[in-house]
């Protein structure tokens, strides 16, 4: 397979409970890849979830520019 054929990103939406996060969870290990699940889940401060996830950022790319590949799955942007 050359590199051209490979999906390097992809979006998976739909209401709570079908599957998106099995689903990439299940991509990540058929992978071989790291998964970071980078969900904004119980952030109530506007200023510290965004430093939060800019923190989370900086370590997916570390750990892509180190370790290989990531899944990175992020859930629940609109809340």
């Amino acid at each position: 397979m050359d590199k051209k054929s490979v999906i390097k990103s992809c979006i998976f939406f739909g209401p709570t409970g079908t599957g998106k996060y099995t689903m990439a969870k299940a991509i990540a290990n058929h992978a071989g890849a790291f998964f970071l699940d980078m969900s904004p889940y119980n952030l109530k401060d506007v200023q510290a979830e965004t430093k939060k996830l800019v923190e989370r950022g900086q370590f997916t790319l570390k750990l892509a520019r180190d370790y290989g590949p990531v899944v990175l799955f992020i859930d629940s942007v609109d809340e």
